[in-house]
């Protein structure tokens, strides 16, 4: 992998990781058109870590407090920080089950590019109709989502391993549908994130051969600076269009992008 591959790579991650239009699919579509033929695991696996960071310090106020308050089970219904710590663990385990066992069924989705921009098509109809149809009354806050809405959102994000389905797309239009606040939705859906990622990229790394593989430190070290500062970037900005109901826009484009992979593969 070249110098500028690498940066093209941790961009694309950077700026797809959290705005709804699947950085698995990008990243797909990313190295069949450089033509980057072998896989990139570890490379993968660090960009993930770049843009997790990412969310670890713009939720470090709001981590913090859950890990002080995480303990206090007994408040489950009153104190807003036990309660969002227990309900992301619960919406964790539908997405560690179809992690742990659906994961190499999904992975051969990766090697049909038709079928990945297949179902970005499917994420751009999500978001659409979530924007057209969802309440327009936004309701609930932290303390009044039930077990049953977390576990269906962290289904949704299970079903998100598949690429092309966006994790944040899914979440949001899962907790929109659910009439939560758009708030707490974009919130719960990034802090959901973590254990995610975090422990997707513990598994991948613990199965890495280094043998005979070649590490381009610089080259996979500048991709996670790039993924770190667009991730950053794309962050804030979906924070901010989320308060302008501006999300539709990204239902056009997944069906631009995925009509044009599938007319050009």
């Amino acid at each position: 992998m070249t110098f500028v591959k690498s940066i093209v790579l941790g961009m694309t991650q950077g700026i797809s990781e959290f705005l709804p239009i699947s950085s698995s699919a990008h990243l797909v579509f990313m190295q069949y058109f450089l033509g980057i033929k072998s896989s990139q695991v570890l490379f993968d696996v660090l960009l993930h870590f770049s843009t997790a960071l990412v969310v670890i310090i713009l939720y470090r106020n709001e981590i913090w407090q859950i890990l002080k308050n995480f303990l206090k089970y007994k408040q489950f219904k009153t104190n807003v920080w036990s309660r969002t710590f227990w309900l992301l663990f619960i919406a964790s385990i539908p997405t560690a089950v179809i992690g742990l066992f659906f994961k190499d069924y999904f992975q051969k989705v990766f090697e049909n590019i038709s079928l990945v921009a297949v179902l970005l098509l499917v994420t751009g109809t999500l978001i659409w109709g979530i924007e057209k149809f969802s309440k327009k009354k936004d309701r609930k806050n932290i303390l009044e989502i039930t077990i049953k809405e977390a576990l269906f959102v962290g289904l949704m994000q299970g079903i998100a391993i598949l690429p092309g389905i966006s994790r944040s797309g899914i979440t949001i239009c899962a907790g929109l549908f659910c009439g939560w606040k758009r708030e707490e939705t974009v919130r719960f859906s990034f802090l959901l994130a973590l254990p995610a990622i975090l422990g997707a990229n513990c598994l991948q790394f613990r199965e890495l051969d280094f043998s005979g593989q070649e590490i381009l430190l610089f080259q996979y070290l500048a991709g996670m600076v790039f993924a770190f500062v667009f991730g950053y970037i794309s962050l804030k900005l979906l924070i901010q269009l989320l308060k302008n109901r501006n999300l539709i826009l990204f239902s056009y484009y997944c069906w631009i992008l995925g009509l044009i992979v599938i007319a050009s593969v």
